[in-house]
């Protein structure tokens, strides 16, 4: 399906529909108005009362010109605000299309690589910068720091992980083959004889390794893993829900990555489930005071020992549940 819409020439998505039954077209009871109040606007008899009406301006940025326009790549890659951009499977196929006319709740929007347009904002457009590609129109409503970095295929690939885990799957065996179309087009991008296993890139190994369950902050929201397998543990596929990468890497590598094996689940398909997958890695390790669940005692009280910390663990291996036993801990980076 990622080839059907990179190549497409328009794709027409019903945003607002929170499944197939819904269908494009919105009741206009069900459209998002603007926030109103009444408003005062003079004393004595020249008062007058008047509705005054607000939009969000965090979905919304101001053009060179001083013209304000809707910004459709904040709303889906950020916002979550239609029921369609929640989807996982929607993101590939919403990034690969060259043009897309969202059948939002609210109006109509036009996106694709040169501009991007809404009903509210009239006959306008809103240019964009498409140089950096198809997909990366993801980071379009990115600060300009972070659109700097979008020559690092490496940042780029990690933000895009965090912006699809943050996303709905209804099955938990869809959650490589629902990216697969955007480790296809990256792959493009990379050396010939790149390898891609599981959400990684043989050459990041083990930079990569370093992702953690939930958002920037952590999360004390138990995640549970897929129940059939599909990924092996240290990949982010492994775990159902969001997961976070740091904003970049500080220090030096520390251990090195050996040998890396893997059995497709399908050898139709190279960048979706696998079958089975293993790392061997030379490095360092060391004994940490137990793993615990996140609603586990000792945290509230502040175990520590024999490091200063309280380690939570994105994941158990089967049958294995969290333990207060001691457990070995691989240094992947030090300062």
């Amino acid at each position: 399906m990622a080839d059907v819409y990179s190549n497409a020439a328009l794709t027409i998505s019903a945003t607002g529909a929170a499944d197939s039954k819904v269908g494009l077209l919105q009741p206009v009871s069900n459209r998002k108005l603007p926030a109103s109040m009444l408003l005062d606007t003079g004393p004595g008899e020249a008062s007058e009362l008047r509705r005054i009406y607000g939009r969000r301006t965090d979905l919304r940025e101001t053009i060179d010109d001083g013209f304000d326009a809707h910004v459709v790549a904040r709303s889906a890659a950020r916002d979550n605000t239609e029921p369609l951009f929640s989807r996982a499977w929607t993101l590939q196929e919403w990034a690969l299309s060259h043009r897309v006319v969202h059948f939002a709740t609210g109006e109509l929007l036009w996106d694709c690589l040169g501009a991007e347009g809404c009903e509210c904002q009239g006959a306008r457009l809103k240019p964009r910068q498409g140089r950096h590609g198809v997909w990366r129109r993801v980071f379009e409503s990115s600060s300009e720091i972070d659109r700097g970095r979008l020559d690092d295929p490496g940042w780029v690939w990690r933000r895009t992980v965090m912006i699809f885990t943050g996303r709905q799957t209804t099955y938990d065996s869809d959650k490589l083959p629902a990216f697969s179309g955007v480790a296809k087009s990256l792959a493009a991008e990379r050396p010939a004889d790149e390898s891609y296993i599981a959400g990684h890139w043989r050459s990041e190994l083990p930079l990569s390794l370093l992702w953690r369950r939930g958002y920037m902050f952590g999360t004390k929201t138990p995640m549970s893993q897929p129940a059939k397998y599909h990924a092996p543990s240290w990949s982010w596929a492994s775990v159902n829900g969001p997961i976070w990468y740091g904003d970049q890497y500080r220090g030096d590598t520390c251990c090195e990555v050996l040998d890396v094996s893997y059995e497709l689940a399908s050898p139709h398909n190279q960048y979706g489930a696998l079958q089975s997958g293993s790392l061997l890695v030379r490095g360092m390790v060391a004994n940490v005071g137990g793993c615990v669940d996140v609603d586990h005692e000792d945290l509230a009280r502040g175990r520590r020992k024999p490091v200063d910390t309280m380690f939570i663990g994105d994941v158990w291996q089967e049958g294995v549940a969290a333990t207060t036993q001691d457990v070995a801990f691989l240094f992947i980076l030090s300062n």
